[in-house]
């Protein structure tokens, strides 16, 4: 697989999920977790674990379940945080963007 190939991969929805559930399990299993232990502890079915992990196919309430028995919710939080301003600049234009006030459309009198 070239680089190219595994950019446009990480992009595909199908590839996220699937690493995502390969990761799962291998904390799983470094926990020393069966699938039925981890299905019971986190009131997940068994069934929706075995899909999660063979597919990637979960919901997200199932998903955060999961986490937090994995001790994985720092990740689930930063999945949409903001990465931190490295320079000067960068600090400069976010406080500009934080501190812009919602425009509102004028009112036809």
């Amino acid at each position: 697989m070239t680089d190219i190939d595994i950019l446009l991969n990480q992009n595909n929805p199908s590839y996220l999920a699937k690493t995502i559930a390969e990761n799962s399990k291998k904390k799983r299993i470094k926990l020393n977790f069966t699938q039925k232990d981890l299905a019971e502890r986190s009131g997940v079915s068994l069934s929706s674990l075995k899909r999660f992990e063979q597919k990637g196919e979960i919901s997200l309430a199932s998903l955060l379940k999961i986490a937090i028995i994995l001790d994985a919710t720092a990740n689930v939080i930063n999945f949409f945080t903001e990465d931190e301003p490295v320079t000067l600049d960068d600090y400069i234009k976010e406080n500009e963007i934080i501190n812009k006030q919602r425009v509102r459309k004028k009112r036809k009198k």
